[in-house]
């Protein structure tokens, strides 16, 4: 059994967020409307305040279909072969990077689905950090959408796979009966 430190679980989820980026826009081109739909709503909630050092948020493609159709990516991406042969590639990368992290029971479809989900749909990421010595109070990535049950799934095996022997999930019980 090969034993993995939280350096190397960080650096491949660099390289699969890498694989991720490299198709941010595939699989847009189901962004549908002629008038641009409300714009969401803020995402910062999920994250505390105190102790926030870095913090990202996109609305998502949907947010902003109109004038993403009227893009050069998005005829580049859609209206060619070139969007699939992009996707093609990310999914055997994403696929050949999940098979050398252990526990993983995901596919390299099942990732770029994630990753498009996301660019789709929008999410958020931060980091809290209180300062040196200490490390981060909070390393999240919120993803709108994610309840549906395509996504969840999927979602639910990728985390349970990143939770070592040492490390506990809390459970944090939120409005509504949430957790």
């Amino acid at each position: 059994m090969r034993r993995v430190n939280s350096a190397s679980r960080i650096a491949r989820a660099v390289a699969l967020l890498g694989v991720g980026w490299a198709s941010i826009f595939l699989g847009a081109s189901g962004a549908s409307g002629q008038d641009e739909p409300a714009k969401p709503r803020p995402l910062a909630g999920y994250f505390p305040r105190q102790d926030l050092v870095i913090y990202a948020e996109f609305d998502g493609l949907d947010a902003h279909a109109v004038a993403w159709r009227k893009t050069a990516a998005y005829r580049l991406l859609n209206e060619t072969s070139t969007g699939e042969m992009l996707r093609q590639v990310a999914t055997q990368v994403a696929e050949q990077t999940l098979l050398g992290a252990p526990g993983v029971r995901l596919t390299g479809a099942e990732w770029m689905d994630l990753v498009v989900h996301g660019f789709r749909s929008g999410f958020a990421f931060a980091i809290n950090h209180p300062g040196a010595p200490a490390k981060p109070t909070c390393i999240g990535l919120v993803l709108r959408g994610a309840a549906k049950k395509a996504i969840r799934d999927p979602l639910e095996r990728l985390l349970k796979a990143g939770i070592g022997a040492r490390e506990r999930v809390e459970a944090v019980t939120k409005p509504g009966g949430r957790t």
